[in-house]
């Protein structure tokens, strides 16, 4: 890996808020399945044993990496390691319906959600240069393609709800890493 063109201290941070939201997204996948002790043992072991590993074999020429496997901005790393970790076998209360109860909440949390998206799309390269400047435009069109949908849902089901719609905007940030890892080749 290439000397970066700043402070250690500020890789290791944007490394850590990696950790951060991992654990984030884990814990929403765990949710009302684990207590607060367990989930207090759980995590440091969680960190070093699954997220370290899948990091340091994945980023800064990890033996992954060396193989040709590409992460841009934690699809392995992140997504799927959080996302096997929570999976367990269905239950008869996961069918439960489980309604938000603050919409407004909600959308404050898809635009925190966004705003660390354009953070994690355009630092990934570690640099300031066309890669980055690409990736947090193609993810803004985007963002701007699907709200763009919203009216035409309306005119074509007569209804649009805003949680719907709000899950579909961050099921395509999601899917868009992809485009971002492909903008990095």
């Amino acid at each position: 890996m290439a000397t970066p063109f700043f402070p250690m201290a500020t890789l290791v941070y944007f490394q850590f808020v990696f950790a951060a939201i991992t654990l984030i997204l884990l814990a929403g996948s765990l949710l009302g399945r684990m207590n607060f002790k367990a989930w207090m043992v759980f995590v440091p072991l969680w960190l070093t044993f699954s997220y370290t590993i899948g990091a340091f074999s994945m980023w800064g020429g990890g033996f992954l990496f060396h193989w040709g496997v590409m992460d841009y901005a934690g699809d392995y790393v992140i997504h799927l390691s959080s996302a096997l970790t929570g999976l367990d076998r269905e239950a008869q209360s996961d069918r439960e319906d489980f309604q938000p109860n603050n919409i407004l909440v909600t959308l404050m949390g898809a635009g925190l959600l966004w705003m660390g998206w354009s953070g994690f799309n355009g630092g990934a390269p570690y640099a300031v240069n066309l890669v980055a400047s690409m990736a947090v435009l193609f993810r803004d069109m985007e963002l701007l393609c699907t709200i763009s949908w919203f009216p035409m849902m309306i005119l074509l089901h007569k209804r649009s709800k805003l949680l719907q719609n709000i899950d579909d905007t961050l099921g395509m940030f999601q899917r868009f890493f992809w485009v971002c890892q492909m903008l990095s080749r």
